[in-house]
C-alpha cells in the first residue's frame, strides 16, 4: 500500500509539471488573439485523456490483467518520448 501510495504522490506530481508546462508552451506558441481556443485545446486533450485512460486502464487490467495495462500504457508513453526526443525547436509565434 505504501508503494502504491508513494507513486500516486509521483503521478501527481508529474501531471502538475505537465499542466503548468502545457499551458506555458500554448501560451508561448500561439498568437494573444488566439490564446482561448488554443488553451480551450489543451484543457480539452488533457480532460479526454483523464476520462478515457483510467476507466480504460482499469477495464484492461480486470480483462487481461495489469501487465497488458502497463503494456497498454507504456507503449503510447515511449512512443511520445521518442517523437520528442527527434523533434526539432519550435520557434514562437511572433507577438502583435
Amino acid at each position: 500500500m505504501q508503494a502504491l501510495i508513494a507513486l500516486s504522490l509521483v503521478q501527481g506530481c508529474g501531471f502538475g509539471i505537465v499542466v503548468v508546462t502545457g499551458v506555458s508552451a500554448v501560451a508561448e506558441l500561439t498568437p494573444a488573439t488566439k490564446w482561448g481556443k488554443g488553451l480551450g485545446l489543451y484543457g480539452a486533450a488533457v480532460g479526454v485523456a483523464g476520462i478515457i485512460g483510467s476507466p480504460s486502464g482499469l477495464w484492461i487490467a480486470d480483462r487481461a490483467g495489469f501487465d497488458w495495462a502497463f503494456i497498454a500504457g507504456a507503449v503510447p508513453t515511449a512512443a511520445v518520448l521518442a517523437g520528442a526526443c527527434g523533434a526539432t525547436a519550435i520557434r514562437p509565434a511572433p507577438r502583435k
